[in-house]
């Protein structure tokens, strides 16, 4: 005799599990094997909003993943260290191929056009950025000095 749930053995004559309190059978089914996977990196984002925003994907299509390096603070934070800081998104072997399109078509979709990206700041803006700097960094930063020296010198 057999219990169906723990699938421990019974001498004759027992007619329920000690254990699981169920009623013991002759027989037992034969057992279901796991199936084993593979995890597998997936991809490695390049900001904070990236992970969000694929593991929202991930999740509306019902794919299991796993994020190593999660909650181990910022990517942006404190030295930058790939083997302590990178988040790297992990998903079963089985559902790589569907997770990977999945990804690409997000990163084609979010990936900006080749006269966008070489064209960060304008002439105007350029020119705004040097007029600052000289402003506040140097002129500002000099009377500092004068000041912080006349005090040393007792001027």
């Amino acid at each position: 005799m057999f219990c169906p749930i723990c699938r421990a053995e019974y001498r004759p004559g027992f007619t329920h599990c000690s254990d699981c309190n169920t009623e013991l059978v002759p027989d037992l089914p034969p057992e279901i094997p796991q199936e084993e996977h593979d995890i597998v990196n997936l991809y490695s984002p390049n900001s904070e909003t990236e992970p969000a925003i694929i593991k929202s994907l991930l999740d509306a299509e019902g794919i299991n993943y796993f994020v190593k390096n999660e909650n181990f603070g910022s990517m942006e934070i404190g030295p930058q260290i790939p083997l302590y800081n990178s988040k790297t998104i992990m998903v079963e072997d089985s559902q790589f191929e569907k997770a990977s399109t999945l990804i690409n078509d997000y990163l084609k979709e979010t990936a900006c056009k080749e006269d966008e990206c070489g064209k960060v700041y304008s002439l105007f803006d350029k020119m705004r950025m040097a007029i600052e700097f000289i402003l506040f960094g140097w002129l500002m930063r000099g009377k500092r000095r004068r000041d912080h020296h006349d005090e040393d010198t007792g001027k």
